[in-house]
């Protein structure tokens, strides 16, 4: 696997995400954040000679139960217990392997270690923390402002009712958060660096994410439906942005984790904030942010010439 990673990365992480597009296994946590974290995980730790350290097994142990515990709860807060065996079936695979992934920060082997403990590290730059915390709320802010002026739209805080559900989606989505920013930055754009501008890179990322969660429902009839050009528009704005800050993140993965995690949050918000009363406005705050996310993408390339080709950040 280490001798092809790209050939490893496509048929592990890329083509059971695409092929299960839409499958239940998807409702635990976004098989485009699993398996291409499962491929840079077996990728990076190939070949490596075990180096455990003294406690660690111990330490591994807890952290993988821990994942499982908070992916199991969040899956019953949005399902209920009265669905405990659907519930158990549908998310045994998936929150075993994110347990797996993420418990890497303590595994046996230097490369997995060192893929997975970045997301805990502190020492990104003021900007890439400051544009993690503030992008993807300000643009959501201001795409749920815009959809309010709309007619046929309603903006209004989320009932009591929905609390679980919300905190189900949070709690999965920050998890998956931590499984993007392992594979696709700490892994894919790592890499593409060496031989991409930021730009292009973010382009890469961004397209390929969106991709495995749409691209089995694209016919040639629909290439151009505002639904799908705005999801593209937004992941690639996604994309982009992510590189920015990663690129001046000192090899910390914390800033992209906590942006990725913002942007989950962001969504799932404005589908109890922001109402469509007409089904011709359905769509309306995909577009709005994705046009804002946007604007916010095509300040970062201009303020750090993202065309331009940077340092690489040294790959674990």
């Amino acid at each position: 696997m280490a001798r092809h990673p790209l050939l490893t990365f496509v048929l592990v992480g890329m083509a059971p995400a695409l092929v299960l597009s839409g499958n239940i296994l998807a409702s635990t946590i976004s098989l485009a954040a699993l398996f291409p974290a499962l491929a840079a995980a077996l990728i990076v730790s190939d070949g490596d000679a075990a180096e455990p350290v003294p406690g660690d097994r111990a330490r591994r142990l807890l952290l993988a139960a821990g994942v499982c515990v908070v992916l199991a709860e969040a899956r019953l807060a949005r399902s209920g217990f009265g669905a405990l065996s659907y519930v158990a079936l549908v998310s045994v695979v998936p929150v075993a392997l994110a347990a797996w992934i993420l418990s890497g920060a303590y595994s046996p082997s230097p490369g997995l270690r060192a893929l997975v403990r970045p997301l805990v590290s502190v020492r990104a730059t003021r900007p890439a923390y400051l544009v993690a915390l503030l992008a993807w709320p300000v643009a959501a802010v201001a795409a749920a402002a815009l959809c309010s002026r709309l007619p046929g739209v309603s903006v209004s805080p989320p009932g009591a009712s929905s609390a679980g559900l919300l905190a189900g989606w949070l709690i999965s989505g920050a998890v998956g958060s931590a499984l993007v920013a392992v594979a696709w930055y700490g892994f894919v754009a790592r890499r593409l660096l060496s031989r991409l501008s930021p730009l292009g890179t973010g382009l890469l990322v961004g397209v390929a994410q969106w991709l495995l969660i749409w691209g089995v429902t694209l016919r040639p009839g629909n290439l151009l439906d505002a639904f799908y050009l705005s999801g593209l528009a937004g992941a690639a704005a996604t994309g982009v942005a992510g590189v920015w800050v990663f690129t001046r993140a000192r090899g910390s993965l914390l800033p992209i984790w906590i942006m990725q995690a913002l942007l989950v949050a962001a969504g799932a918000l404005a589908f109890l904030v922001v109402v469509p009363d007409l089904a011709a406005r359905t769509d309306a705050f995909n577009v709005a942010f994705a046009a804002t996310r946007v604007a916010v993408a095509l300040a970062l390339v201009t303020a750090g010439r993202m065309w331009r080709r940077t340092r690489t950040p040294a790959a674990p």
